[in-house]
């Protein structure tokens, strides 16, 4: 089993992590996403895109205070300057 983490901050740049590591978006992922925020509407919204992106995967979700992606503590949830999520 092959593990990729990645810090969402766009469409574009998951695309873009998606096509470097050539991911087929046809086969069968477990995606965890794992977050900060606590609004329901801006996860579901990432959890969409990923739905999207690959429509045979199962995504899981889970929520803390914090998140730890390469080293780095994100605390203020995501998309924009301090805040992102690992997925």
């Amino acid at each position: 089993m092959k593990t990729y983490n990645l810090l969402h901050t766009s469409k574009e740049s998951t695309e873009a992590f998606c096509r470097l590591n050539n991911l087929d978006k046809n086969k069968k992922y477990l995606i965890r996403i794992h977050t900060s925020e606590h609004n329901s509407i801006e996860v579901l919204k990432v959890a969409e895109e990923l739905s999207v992106l690959f429509p045979q995967a199962c995504i899981a979700g889970t929520s803390a205070y914090a998140v730890i992606c390469q080293g780095e503590v994100i605390e203020k949830g995501w998309r924009g300057k301090d805040k992102s999520i690992k997925i």
